[in-house]
């Protein structure tokens, strides 16, 4: 992902609108880019100060805010993706599964034992 995506990608970030792929590649280039990280926490900052504009905390760490905000999404994109490996490891040990059963089958079919 290129700054120039990632900037119009920032909005759908905010809202949570990323699939599991934009959010891979966006949470990438977000680790690997001080300036889109800068952008980034610049625009939480902005849109969750104006959520709390009416609150009476006005001690709420907005900054603190966002450092939880981006480890939560790259918590939940672990996550997502150790359940696709499981699922993986899952269906590889089912096939494993029919085809020694299929092979137990045949055998005794053939042999009759």
């Amino acid at each position: 992902m290129d700054c120039i995506t990632f900037d119009k990608k920032i909005k759908k970030y905010l809202n949570n609108e990323l699939d599991d792929t934009e959010l891979n590649e966006f949470m990438y280039h977000f680790k690997n880019c001080q300036t889109c990280a800068e952008e980034l926490e610049i625009n939480y900052i902005a849109q969750e100060g104006v959520k709390i504009l009416d609150t009476e905390n006005a001690s709420y760490d907005l900054s603190g805010a966002f450092e939880d905000n981006t480890r939560m999404n790259s918590r939940k994109l672990s996550f997502r993706k150790n359940m696709i490996r499981a699922a993986f490891v899952a269906d590889t040990l089912l096939i494993w599964a029919v085809m020694g059963a299929a092979f137990v089958f045949i055998r005794i079919l053939v042999t009759g034992h």
